[in-house]
């Protein structure tokens, strides 16, 4: 009887915490891996080499889905959008070889535009997800926020160095869901018996400026604001720069999603921007 799921990404934000949802659910996990992590009690660690083994296909094919998360968010140069590409193609040659019949992946809103190179790899990765067959779900994820996530991190961090922290105007609006109601989300896909194939937004109820946003975090003293050339030329020449070229494309993109249909496919409540911080 198939009823474990596969994670791969599972030492990134998101996988930690679907890690350890699954973990109280009591559902059996095998997490793919090139990292050295303890397993909980009701995890197994394999290797994604090692997924290739055929020694390897009976551990897999108790899998009822595979849940994608691997990915690369800071590209330098065409590194990370080729490391996208592989571990896609890798998940969904995993899934074709031990038979795992479902994949839930979660990519980014707004990859369709492919205006970046972490877009432009995330649509690549979509692609393959869709063409290799597999029944599946793709997720393009707003920011996920909630306990010690990277983006609320960034923005108390640049406040206490007392430096800017919203490039432009800030008026540019994001739209964020609570890393718990995103856990729900994708394990409710990947242990449903649905059959369908679709992409959802996987975004909060909220659209918010990310202005406002940054003063919700800091309060709107804090929240101080510096031009975009200048944040701009930051991403350019300086790797340690606040926002990447990447990050200053995501967030000036303003970029909202269809929560409506979200919600009526998972049937939750979901987390109020107000309660997210």
């Amino acid at each position: 009887m198939r009823n474990n799921i596969a994670i791969t990404g599972v030492g990134g934000y998101v996988g930690t915490n679907v890690r350890r949802t699954l973990s109280k659910m009591g559902v059996p996990v095998l997490c793919i891996t090139q990292r050295s992590i303890t397993p909980a009690a009701n995890e197994t660690v394999m290797s994604f080499d090692a997924c290739l083994n055929l020694s390897a296909l009976s551990t897999l094919s108790k899998c009822s889905a595979m849940i994608h998360l691997a990915g690369v968010g800071r590209h330098t140069g065409g590194a990370g959008y080729m490391q996208n590409v592989a571990l896609a193609q890798s998940a969904a040659n995993i899934c074709l070889r031990a038979k795992i019949p479902k994949i839930v992946f979660v990519s980014g809103l707004g990859a369709d535009t492919a205006n970046t190179g972490y877009f432009s790899s995330k649509l690549e990765a979509e692609k393959i997800i869709r063409s290799s067959g597999i029944q599946h779900t793709i997720f393009r994820a707003s920011y996920i926020v909630g306990r010690q996530d990277a983006l609320v991190a960034k923005i108390r961090r640049l406040a206490r160095k007392k430096l800017p922290i919203v490039p432009g105007d800030g008026s540019y609006i994001i739209q964020p869901i609570h890393i718990d109601d995103a856990c729900v989300a994708i394990i409710d896909e990947a242990l449903s018996g649905r059959r369908t194939s679709r992409t959802l937004d996987l975004v909060g109820p909220d659209r918010v400026s990310y202005k406002k946003f940054a003063g919700m975090v800091v309060g709107a003293n804090a929240a101080r604001s510096y031009p975009i050339q200048a944040a701009v030329r930051n991403a350019v020449c300086d790797a340690r720069a606040a926002y990447d070229i990447d990050e200053l494309a995501i967030l000036l993109g303003s970029f909202g999603g269809d929560h409506a249909t979200l919600a009526k496919r998972s049937k939750m409540t979901f987390c109020k921007l107000g309660d997210m911080l």
